[in-house]
């Protein structure tokens, strides 16, 4: 059964997660692209790379430090402004090609070839499969492609 790791935005649910009220509003969308642009920790990484395995899914402890790793990457961010989700190659081998984690549900799945994934995440995955990129970031407005050495670049 799936677990929410964020509150639901859309729902207007609030859980008692340590950013919920404490999370100051971004000033602008250029502010925003500016803090979004920034490299990412290898704490940050490391947490999202972790994903394939499925412990997020199982573990409160996994999701608790997931959820540690992206405030302290975005303190200055206001909720709506986390990612939506992450996307990237899937190491299960065939038929799964790429494997999503939508943060305010809490949903790790897999996808197969071919295998329709909602719109805010299909716009990623070509860029998952890219080898210069470890995880893509799916956001509102836009969609970053993290490397391994951290470098997020805007597409």
């Amino acid at each position: 059964m799936a677990r929410p790791i964020l509150p639901s935005v859309k729902s207007g649910v609030q859980h008692a997660l340590p950013f919920a009220q404490t999370s100051a509003p971004t000033k602008t969308r250029g502010d925003l692209r500016v803090v979004l642009r920034r490299p990412r920790s290898a704490a940050y990484l490391a947490q999202v790379s972790k994903l394939d395995a499925g412990q997020h899914a199982h573990s409160k402890r996994a999701v608790d430090e997931l959820i540690a790793a992206i405030t302290a990457e975005f303190p200055e961010l206001a909720l709506p402004d986390y990612p939506l989700g992450y996307l990237s190659r899937c190491h299960l081998g065939a038929p799964y090609e790429v494997h999503t984690l939508e943060v305010t549900g809490g949903i790790i799945e897999h996808f197969k070839v071919g295998q329709t994934i909602g719109p805010e995440f299909e716009k990623g995955r070509a860029l998952a499969l890219h080898s210069a990129y470890e995880v893509i970031e799916i956001h509102r407005d836009a969609v970053y492609c993290l490397r391994a050495d951290g470098s997020a670049v805007r597409v």
